[in-house]
């Protein structure tokens, strides 16, 4: 899937409309009615990363890597994937606060795995 078709059908889900994502973004009207069209096919990476944060998606999301990504083998690397991804998703304020508690919980015995 093009980027172009990625952000249509994300904006058409959320039933966002171009003006919407312009004022949700940051990035031109007429930036992104170029990249919704597909006249724009080699956005920056800055235009897609707020287009993305925009849409409430990741970049890999949006840029198609799913054919690089293995499957999850097991319940713990499903847990692992959904954490970097909600992670990926939140602010620096909710960053640092998941730091934070991920620091208190191995600091202390009872959350340490067994080996």
């Amino acid at each position: 899937m093009y980027f172009n078709e990625f952000v249509n059908n994300k904006c058409k889900e959320l039933n966002m409309s171009i003006n919407d994502l312009a004022k949700k973004s940051g990035i031109p009207k007429s930036t992104l009615s170029k990249i919704t069209a597909g006249i724009n096919t080699n956005p920056t990476l800055s235009t897609v990363e707020a287009i993305c944060s925009a849409l409430g998606c990741i970049l890999n999301d949006a840029v198609g890597y799913e054919n690089n990504k293995k499957a999850p083998t097991s319940g713990e690397d499903k847990r692992k994937e959904k954490l970097l991804k909600n992670y990926d998703t939140m602010n620096e304020t909710g960053k640092d606060l998941l730091t934070a508690q991920s620091d208190y919980m191995v600091s202390k015995q009872e959350f340490l795995k067994i080996c």
